[in-house]
């Protein structure tokens, strides 16, 4: 089994800074288009007064997203648990790096026109729980985002854009596993029987 590793923001410079638009996100998750009639499309048979807007996932929280280090090729997972989350998206907003749109994450192609209007933590408990994403977690965190850059916009319609990812700087810590954790109970329920 590969390694898992937890996502931690420990300092001023660590966050998120930038979001992508990508072909294969690494949530697993294409986005929704909605029509001016506000009705959630799945896919992009858009009608002709068109929003341009879609909401994405733009991290799954306690999802195990694969990795591999460019450099010593290592092959691990990495996990945002909820804390991180809300820590990682107070700083980007506070950072104001909400115009910060790239594609596939190339460093010299940002585009205009992408303008994120909504971002919100998915919490059932609070009534924040979008259509059509019951099966994203917990804690997830989502994006709104207005198209008007025509080209943008048609890349999605096509197909060449199905979501967005994020970047930023973060440091890694391994991940307790769980089967330690069990061997742990075990040698507890041990001891406890022979005393």
């Amino acid at each position: 089994m590969l390694p898992i590793y937890e996502i931690l923001i420990d300092d001023e410079v660590e966050g998120m800074y930038t979001v992508s638009l990508v072909a294969n996100p690494a949530t697993e998750r294409s986005w929704m288009a909605f029509s001016e009639d506000k009705k959630v499309k799945l896919n992009f048979n858009i009608v002709d007064n068109e929003q341009h807007k879609v909401m994405c996932v733009i991290c799954r929280c306690d999802f195990p997203i694969y990795r591999i280090d460019p450099q010593t090729l290592e092959e691990f997972y990495v996990i945002y648990h909820s804390d991180t989350i809300e820590k990682m998206t107070q700083k980007f907003l506070k950072c104001g790096f909400q115009g910060a749109i790239n594609i596939e994450h190339n460093p010299n192609n940002y585009v205009d026109g992408v303008e994120l209007q909504e971002i919100f933590i998915k919490n059932s408990e609070k009534g924040i729980s979008p259509k059509g994403f019951e099966d994203v977690e917990e804690g997830s965190l989502f994006g709104v985002y207005k198209i008007e850059n025509q080209d943008v916009w048609k890349a999605i319609k096509d197909g060449v854009f199905t979501s967005v990812s994020l970047e930023g700087m973060f440091k890694l810590k391994p991940e307790e596993k769980e089967e330690k954790t069990i061997e742990n109970f075990k040698d507890l329920l041990e001891w406890l029987n022979k005393k």
